[in-house]
């Protein structure tokens, strides 16, 4: 079954945001509060990322987002964000949607960072695993503790940005 999966533009984004919004409630939850469902809606409207939905007789299915990874000799169509209900039928051309839009850009490839769950999936889609992501929580320190270090402008930086 082939579903209608539609490049947003930015200026359309907050028109659609209605029809998707309860999936970016659902990464909420899976992101180990590395985001709230606000971030999600930022990233689509200031960072420069792909926002795709995914329907179905008119009806949002899904969505996801993808941005551009670039490294000193290679360049990535990065598989962000995926949400949605019936994953696994849309999944296989959404893929193929990305890997066409990766090609009219003249990347190298695409890259995701997904959960365990989901490493099967993508594997059946030609991608191989390079890294694996791993975690760990820290402390936060005391803010006295931190605010000489932190004052240091390469620190700054390197950290932030600015």
């Amino acid at each position: 079954m082939a579903f209608d999966i539609d490049l947003v533009k930015k200026d359309d984004i907050l028109k659609v945001w209605g029809e998707v919004a309860h999936y970016a409630e659902n990464l909420e939850r899976r992101s180990h509060d590395r985001y709230i469902t606000a971030d999600i809606l930022h990233q689509l409207l200031e960072l420069p990322y792909f926002v795709w939905v995914v329907r179905e007789d008119g009806n949002a299915l899904g969505f996801f987002i993808c941005g551009i990874s670039k490294y000193p000799r290679k360049t990535y169509l990065e598989l962000n964000t995926l949400s949605g209900n019936r994953l696994k039928e849309w999944s296989v051309q959404a893929v193929d949607v990305c890997e066409k839009f990766a090609q009219k850009l003249g990347l190298d490839g695409m890259e995701t960072s997904t959960m365990p769950g989901l490493e099967k999936a993508f594997k059946q889609h030609g991608f191989v695993k390079e890294y694996v992501v791993m975690t760990k929580q820290i402390e936060k320190l005391p803010e006295e503790d931190t605010e000489e270090f932190v004052e240091e402008e390469q620190v700054l930086e390197v950290a932030y940005g600015r």
